[in-house]
């Protein structure tokens, strides 16, 4: 049984994590976590385990156990809201070693603009995140607003 982590990286409940809900898979939503900034100190290249204790050390197994991760974003400033940023420098530990190489990660983008202005803009984040884990990055599906919801 293939096994799918639903990442909403959205700040708030609203058509992110609507979407999410309706696919198979264990939900975990960034905004209910405490998710600290990543300090750079580079620990994590030498130990491949970050020092910084809050919510995320409950989140590298189940990220290292998944078979497919997903995460859904809105679309902030033609890039990933805050706390998705934070989320992505914090696997950081795993990116050295490669924990999560070879995974499927298939992104869902909700936004205001157009759904090609969205697979140019906001999907490079999620894009440079796969590539730093040597992820299988998938075609992933975009939501304009209300219009394909």
């Amino acid at each position: 049984m293939v096994k799918t982590i639903l990442i909403s990286g959205s700040p708030r409940n609203g058509k992110t994590e609507s979407i999410l809900k309706e696919m198979d898979g264990e939900l975990i939503l960034l905004r209910n976590l405490k998710i600290k900034h990543c300090t750079g100190c580079l620990t994590c290249e030498k130990t491949h385990k970050c020092v910084i204790q809050d919510d995320m050390q409950a989140l590298y197994p189940k990220l290292e156990n998944a078979d497919v991760i997903v995460i859904g974003t809105p679309n902030y400033f033609e890039n990933v809201p805050g706390i998705l940023k934070d989320f992505i420098d914090r696997t950081c530990p795993q990116s050295f070693s490669e924990k999560l190489k070879g995974k499927k990660l298939m992104p869902i983008i909700v936004g205001e603009m157009a759904i090609e202005f969205q697979k140019r803009v906001t999907k490079n984040a999620l894009e440079c995140f796969a590539r730093a884990h040597n992820m299988i990055l998938e075609e992933g599906k975009y939501f304009q607003n209300t219009l394909d919801f």
